[in-house]
């Protein structure tokens, strides 16, 4: 029988998952790649055997019932990362309105916290899946997977997040349901990260060199370590803060 795991189909998994055709015949795998809460659904109606999902996605299994972090392969952001981005339309004064892909999305969320914690916004967030221009067109701020240039007037959301809360945006992380998961789910997910990706890599803002700014700087960690369970912790913090979820559960680590 085949082993079944649940991936977020956003781009910034890839190097988790970059090899996934050679894993799924190693392994006799099959990898569904989903929309970010089908995926934690999968995993919460037993159609998976693990999913890579968020931390949020993370604390809605635990709602459900025993689930357990796999240690290994993670993504973080911390600092200027080029994840995502939030837009702001030119001459945009009174800020109400965001578009961007998925209004249910861990990274959404994250955007209205800090729009509301930061910066004590109300903004309403719309589902819109056209590109940024377009989006600006409508909203006053678009919420992208992309970088900007230098023309834009924009924020890069894991620099917002650093700078309001000090610690790392936890993105994604392996799951599996407490009681029963693959014995080999180790070998599995360490096989599937990317050849010779580094624990942590460094991000750059590229500007030219005309511009007196000082270049942000941040890093994308990509294998837990013991100190983000704490981090892990203060997240589900701030997500039961906002109600975003309504129970805090302790967390487990195999």
């Amino acid at each position: 029988m085949k082993t079944k795991l649940a991936v977020s189909k956003e781009k910034y998994f890839q190097k988790l998952i970059a090899n996934k055709k050679q894993a799924t015949e190693k392994f006799s795998l099959e990898i569904i790649e989903l929309d970010e809460k089908s995926c934690y659904k999968a995993l919460i109606e037993n159609r998976v055997d693990a999913g890579l999902i968020s931390p949020f996605g993370f604390a809605k299994c635990l709602e459900k019932g025993d689930y357990s972090l796999v240690s290994g392969p993670i993504l973080a952001a911390e600092g200027y990362t080029e994840i995502a981005t939030l837009f702001y339309k030119e001459n945009a004064f009174d800020l109400k309105s965001c578009g961007t892909f998925d209004t249910d999305s861990f990274i959404s969320k994250i955007a209205k916290i800090i729009l509301t914690e930061k910066y004590g916004l109300d903004i309403q967030f719309f589902k819109d899946e056209n590109n940024k221009t377009d989006i600006l067109k409508k909203y006053d701020i678009a919420l992208m997977f992309e970088k900007s240039s230098e023309k834009d007037i924009s924020q890069d959301l894991s620099e917002e997040w650093f700078d309001s809360y000090e610690i790392p945006l936890i993105l994604g992380l392996w799951v599996v349901r407490s009681e029963e998961y693959p014995e080999n789910i180790k070998e599995i997910i360490n096989y599937l990260i990317e050849d010779n990706l580094n624990n942590e890599t460094e991000v750059v803002e590229k500007i030219s060199k005309s511009t007196r700014v000082e270049k942000s700087k941040g890093k994308l960690i990509w294998k837990w370590n013991e100190e983000f369970r704490a981090v892990l912790e203060d997240i589900f913090e701030i997500l039961y803060y906002y109600q975003f979820i309504y129970d805090i559960h302790d967390i487990v680590v195999i």
